[in-house]
């Protein structure tokens, strides 16, 4: 069964596939050998006609073949059957139209083998005007979908070199956060390395430096891997309009290249009878223009998408890294207040050695002087004994007599009480020395603590953390510097 063509003439040229975006015409239609009834000679004669005119001849060929049902041939009518005449919409007093006394005369000489070539010159010359307009018009379109094509295959391009831009910058972050990452893992093993160490407000901040770090670092990978997908995405859609336009192009030549070439099918043809040939009938351009709108579409709503996520990647890396930095530079102005406070601690544990070993250096020449006093003490004794026992005998009173004995006897009691001073101020020096002794041990202990604490923590932590150079919004805020 022939289609309905919605075009005049081009389905008559053999070999021509798909002119334009309506039609979709068999093989076997298109050839010659076809073109024996008036409706397709009229399909070339009436190349501009309108809907008016093709009811026009519709009726006249109604007509036409009432007349020749009769065998009346063509006569002039009667006043008084003119209204039957009026029905079909001429008024045939003066007989018919130009243009029916034609279709007549051709149908009539056609009949009567007359005429039998129905393919000439004439017919060629008629059909090339619309068949050029027609390939012109499919040039056009063609072109300006290639243009529509070849314009969003470069957003395409520039979107996912974007993409390709963010997501390096994305990569480079990551790397930097790796690094806080390692910075911040290795202060804690440094402080772990401190005497006597204990959880302090710095240790805290660290693990929270550590938490936000991992957390932004997943917030990032999640990222990345929405970006992977959109590049993915537009890089897949880019592949798919480049390949649409090439196919387009090559159907275009070959379609051009043919126009020559006989059919090869017989009549009649339908192609849902002949599933196998349905690779040359693929579909029509209002199908393909429909698949392409569709393509194009879903290419600029990934466009969208990218665009989206790239400012979402670009929001969330800057967020992230001030997050970062701000956990950052609260550790690190805590590690930087206890060392200043460990300093602090360190200088007064120097000036309590000193004073300590000042009272050492007092204490020891105190001893010596009372171990002197003592020795002192100790001759006089011996020298009072020594007179007491080489007394002479002298007689006379007894007062006069014991007068020197007396005297003795009150020296060396007072010899005994200096004795007695001396050495209760050796014990009290001597335990005062070992006091000494024991607070300087204990101070040189803190010192040495302190020491390689700060060490650890100034020269390590803080040395370790200054190799990073933080990003992130608004650092003028902070102070680094000690």
């Amino acid at each position: 069964m022939r289609e309905n063509h919605k075009s005049m003439y081009t389905h008559a040229i053999p070999g021509v596939n798909r002119i334009d975006e309506h039609i979709r015409f068999t093989q076997a239609e298109k050839s010659i050998s076809h073109f024996g009834d008036v409706h397709y000679l009229w399909n070339w004669r009436g190349l501009s006609l309108g809907l008016r005119d093709w009811r026009r001849i519709e009726r006249t060929e109604q007509r036409i073949g009432e007349i020749r049902n009769k065998n009346l041939g063509i006569r002039r009518l009667t006043k008084r059957k003119s209204h039957q005449a009026d029905t079909f919409g001429y008024n045939t007093q003066k007989g018919l139209l130009p243009g029916d006394k034609l279709l007549a005369d051709a149908a009539n000489a056609q009949q009567r083998g007359r005429q039998t070539k129905l393919w000439c010159e004439t017919t060629t010359r008629i059909g090339e005007a619309g068949v050029r307009d027609a390939y012109g018009r499919r040039d056009a379109k063609i072109r300006q979908w290639k243009e529509h094509l070849n314009k969003e295959v470069d957003k395409l391009a520039q979107q996912i070199q974007q993409i390709e831009a963010v997501h390096r910058d994305l990569l480079r972050s990551r790397q930097y956060l790796s690094n806080v990452a390692r910075v911040s893992e290795m202060t804690a093993e440094f402080r772990k390395q401190i005497p006597d160490s204990t959880e302090d407000d710095v240790g805290r901040l660290q693990k929270e430096e550590m938490t936000e770090t991992i957390k932004v670092d997943m917030e990032l990978e999640q990222c990345a891997k929405d970006l992977m997908g959109c590049q993915r995405q537009m890089e897949n859609a880019r592949k798919a309009l480049m390949t649409e336009v090439e196919a387009k192009a090559l159907s275009l030549n070959i379609s051009r290249r043919t126009q020559h070439a006989e059919p090869l099918l017989g009549f009649p043809y339908t192609p849902a009878d002949h599933h196998v040939d349905q690779i040359y009938h693929p579909d029509t351009e209002e199908d393909w223009e429909r698949n392409l709108e569709n393509k194009i579409q879903k290419s600029v709503a990934t466009r969208t998408e990218a665009s989206t996520c790239n400012l979402r990647t670009a929001a969330t890396v800057k967020d992230g890294l001030s997050k970062v930095a701000n956990a950052w530079y609260k550790t690190s102005k805590a590690l930087q207040e206890a060392v200043q406070r460990d300093e602090k601690s360190l200088f007064n544990v120097h000036n309590r050695l000193r004073t300590i070993n000042e009272n050492v250096t007092s204490t020891k020449q105190r001893l010596d002087s009372l171990f002197d006093d003592m020795r002192i003490q100790d001759r006089s004794k011996v020298l009072q004994l020594w007179r007491l026992q080489t007394l002479t005998y002298r007689p006379g009173a007894d007062h006069i007599r014991d007068a020197p004995v007396r005297r003795l006897d009150q020296e060396l009691g007072n010899i005994e009480k200096r004795g007695t001073f001396i050495n209760d101020g050796l014990t009290r020096n001597k335990d005062l020395l070992g006091k000494l002794e024991e607070e300087k041990l204990e101070q040189t202990l803190v010192m040495e603590r302190l020491t390689k604490k700060i060490y650890i923590e100034r020269e390590n932590c803080l040395g370790m953390r200054r190799t990073v150079a933080v990003e992130g919004v608004g650092l003028k805020d902070y102070v680094t510097d000690l």
